[in-house]
C-alpha cells in the first residue's frame, strides 16, 4: 500500500463534469472507478508525469492505459466521450506509430484553472492508501521505505520531512525564473527534451500539497524486475535534479552518485573477463571531447544529446540510421548516418558491442527454476529466458549491468550515515568521506563477485544555492 492525495472533493466543487450524476449519463457501470481514475489522470496532467515528447504543453496517454483505467470500450467514441469534458484533443490527430508518440492531450482552460486553484491553495486534502486496486482511508506506513526482503540492511525513512517553508522558497525561486524567462524555458538547457520551468513549478506545488496534507513527501520504494529500487507512488526519484536541489537547498545534504556508472562497470568487467576496452577507456575519460566532436561532425549545436546515444550501446542499442531507433529519434537519421560512416565512432561502437557480448556470455549466471531457465544478476534478480517473449540481447545487457550497479549501491548505502533517499545509481545523505565507500565497493565486489568493481562517487552539495536559471542563448 502507498499513499495518494484524494483530490476528488476539491475538484468536484470546481468541475461539475466529475460528479457521479454527470458520469452516469455516459454509462451506469463503473461510475466510481471512472471518477477516481479521471481525478488521478488530471493530477498526472497537472504534475506533468506523462509529458508528450514532441509537444511540451501536452500530455501523452496511450489508448490501452485510458481504456483500462476508464473501464471503457476501446472504440474511440466511448473512452473519448469520458475525456472530452476535461481535455482538448482530435481523435487520432498527432498519433504516430513510426515516431512512437500518442496523440497529444491538453487540459481545457477551465480545467487547468480548477487544478491551479486546488494545488496552489493552503487547504489540505484527504490522504488515502492504495495497492492499485483497493483503497483504504487509514494505514500505518512501515518505518522503512524499502520493502522488506528486497535489500536487507538498507533503511530509508518512509516519509521525507521536507518543511513547507523550504518548498515555498523553492516556489519563489522558480516563479522568478518563469517571470524573467518564459513558462516553457528548459530547466536544463543542455537537455532538449527535459522538464520546463512550468513543469518544475507544478511539481513544487504538488510537494507543498503533500507537506500540508501528509506532513512530508512519501519515500516508498519497490524492487523492479532487474533489482533496481524504483519509486512506489509519488517519489523524488522521478523529479528533475534541479527540483531535488531546490527542495534540499540549505538542508546540509549531499547528492552522491556513481560516476559514469555503466561505463565503469564495463571497464571493470573487461579487466576481469579479458576483453578489449582501450577505446572505451578513452571515451570514458574524455566524454566531453567525444560529444563535441560528434556535434561538429553532425552539425548539432548541443553536444549533450550524444550522451544517451553512446550509453544505449551498452544496453543493446545499434549504431544505425534506421528512423525507429531511439537514437535516430533523438538526434535525427542524418546525424546517425554520419556517425555510422565515421571510422572512429564505428570502432568505439564495435568494441562496446563485442564487450557486451562477452559479458552476456560469461558474466551472467543461468539457473533452472521450475524447469525454466533464468538469467540471474548480481543482486539475485531473475530474467526469464524461456517462453513466447524471450528477452532481447539489450534486455540481457541491461539486466546484468543494473545488477552490478545495485550491488554497489546496496553495499554502500548500508554503511551511509543518515541515508535519506536512494536514486537509482545514487543517494542523498549528509556529507561523508567517499574514499572509504569506494574502497568498500572494491572489497565487497572482490569477496562477493570474484572481481573488482572500480567505481567512483561524485558529490553535489545540495546545501549550496542552485544557480539562477539563465536564458537559452539559442532562443530568439
Amino acid at each position: 500500500m502507498h499513499p495518494i492525495l484524494d483530490y476528488r472533493a476539491a475538484l468536484k466543487k470546481r468541475l461539475p463534469d466529475l460528479r457521479k450524476e454527470r458520469l452516469r449519463k455516459l454509462g451506469r457501470k463503473h461510475v466510481g472507478v471512472r471518477q477516481r481514475f479521471l481525478v488521478q489522470l488530471l493530477s498526472k496532467s497537472y504534475e506533468r508525469r506523462r509529458p508528450h515528447r514532441e509537444q511540451r504543453d501536452a500530455d501523452a496517454f496511450s489508448r490501452d492505459f485510458l481504456v483500462r483505467g476508464l473501464r471503457a470500450s476501446p472504440k474511440a467514441d466511448r473512452y473519448c466521450a469520458l475525456l472530452e469534458p476535461f481535455y482538448e484533443f482530435t481523435r487520432n490527430h498527432g498519433y504516430s506509430k513510426t515516431r512512437g508518440v500518442t496523440k497529444p492531450y491538453r487540459l481545457r482552460p477551465h480545467v487547468r484553472t480548477a487544478l491551479e486553484e486546488v494545488y496552489e491553495s493552503d487547504e489540505p486534502v484527504p490522504v488515502v492508501y492504495t495497492d492499485g486496486q483497493r483503497y483504504e482511508t487509514s494505514y500505518e506506513l512501515p518505518a522503512n521505505g524499502v520493502p522488506e526482503g528486497s535489500a536487507p540492511g538498507l533503511v530509508v525513512p518512509a516519509t521525507l520531512p521536507i518543511p513547507r517553508e523550504r518548498i515555498d522558497d523553492a516556489i519563489g525561486r522558480v516563479r522568478e525564473w518563469q517571470e524573467r524567462l518564459y513558462p516553457h524555458a528548459l530547466l536544463n538547457p543542455t537537455k532538449d527534451s527535459g522538464r520546463t520551468v512550468s513543469d518544475a513549478l507544478r511539481l513544487l506545488y504538488a510537494c507543498r500539497k503533500w507537506a500540508v496534507s501528509f506532513g512530508g513527501l512519501p519515500n516508498l520504494y519497490r524492487e523492479q524486475s532487474h533489482g533496481r529500487l524504483g519509486p512506489k507512488g509519488f517519489n523524488i526519484i522521478g523529479f528533475p535534479a534541479e527540483v531535488r536541489h531546490l527542495l534540499y537547498e540549505g538542508s546540509g545534504m549531499v547528492d552522491f552518485d556513481l560516476r559514469t556508472c555503466f561505463w565503469s562497470i564495463f571497464r571493470s568487467l573487461g579487466r576481469a573477463i579479458g576483453f578489449q576496452t582501450a577505446l572505451v577507456d578513452g571515451y570514458a575519460s574524455h566524454r566531453a571531447n567525444w560529444h563535441a566532436r560528434w556535434a561538429r561532425l553532425t552539425r548539432r549545436w548541443n553536444p549533450n544529446i550524444f550522451k544517451p546515444v553512446a550509453t544505449s550501446w551498452l544496453t543493446g542499442g545499434c549504431l544505425s540510421a534506421y528512423g525507429l531507433t531511439s537514437s535516430a529519434k533523438l538526434v535525427g537519421t542524418d546525424a546517425m548516418q554520419l556517425l555510422q560512416d565515421d571510422p572512429g565512432t564505428r570502432r568505439l561502437y564495435q568494441e562496446v558491442r563485442a564487450g557486451m557480448k562477452r559479458i552476456v556470455e560469461e558474466a551472467g549466471e543461468i539457473r533452472d527454476e521450475g524447469g525454466k531457465k533464468v538469467l540471474v544478476n548480481a543482486v539475485g534478480a531473475a530474467l526469464p529466458l524461456d517462453g513466447p517473449r524471450r528477452p532481447s540481447f539489450g534486455s540481457k545487457c541491461a539486466h546484468l549491468l543494473a545488477g552490478y550497479e545495485q550491488f554497489a549501491i546496496r553495499e554502500v548505502c548500508q554503511q551511509v550515515e543518515g541515508l535519506q533517499a536512494v536514486i537509482y545509481d545514487g543517494f542523498i545523505a549528509p556529507p561523508q568521506p567517499v574514499e572509504p565507500l569506494e574502497e568498500l565497493i572494491r572489497k565487497c565486489s572482490e569477496d562477493g563477485l570474484g572481481f573488482t568493481l572500480d567505481l567512483q562517487l561524485k558529490e553535489t552539495d545540495l546545501s549550496a544555492p542552485i544557480p539562477d536559471l539563465e536564458g537559452d542563448p539559442w532562443d530568439f
